[in-house]
Formats: C-alpha cells, structure tokens, sequence
C-alpha cells in the first residue's frame, strides 16, 4: 500500500509540531508491513546554514531499515545535503524524473 502523508498541516507558528506529527507516522508505518509512505519533499532553506530537521529525520527512519518511502526533493537539497552524505548514499535511491526540457514529471509516469 501506498500512503499518501503530503497533505499533514504544518502550522507556521510552530514547524515542530508539525514534524513530531510526521515522525509519529514514521513509528507508525515501520510497524506495518509493506506500507510505502509518500512523504513532504525536502526542500533547501534560504540560508545553508539553516537546520534540515525533516531530512535528518527521513535520514534517521530509513537508515533503520524499517520503513520505506519517496518523496520529491529540490536539486539544491540534493547537492547540499545527500548527495556527499555516506548514510544516504548506503540507503537511498536516488531517482530524477523532472524532464528538463519541459519542467513537468514525463507523461510515462
């Protein structure tokens, strides 16, 4: 089963509320079997040198083998923050299906 979570509320008062919910979905679907989470994408902050808790938090449940997911992430995220990172690079499949070309996902998926 595929599980939809993009649409969980993040309130933007406080952005911590909203992670604590997403991580206890997380705990939830690494209990059941074969439930695939379709996530919120990892988005780049303006400044480098902002944190990246929802990265490290889709990190830390992937690293532990016991839930799946996919989500998009932004091309910035990717070169700041996985794409040098050993512990991604041992659990995650990195995949780009924007086409170029257009800025659209292809018709074919």
């Amino acid at each position: 089963r595929i599980l939809d979570v993009t649409g969980v509320p993040q309130r933007a008062g406080r952005p911590t509320e909203g992670l604590e919910h997403l991580e206890r979905i997380l705990r939830e679907a690494a209990g059941a079997s074969e439930v695939v989470l379709l996530v919120p994408p990892i988005e780049a902050p303006a400044s480098p040198s902002q944190g990246r808790p929802w990265a490290e938090l889709l990190k830390k449940s992937v690293c532990g083998g016991a839930v799946q997911w996919v989500c998009q992430t932004m091309p910035t995220a990717y070169e700041r923050w996985i794409k040098r990172d050993y512990d991604w690079k041992k659990v995650a499949r990195v995949m780009w299906i924007e086409d170029r070309d257009t800025g659209e996902i292809p018709w074919e998926l």
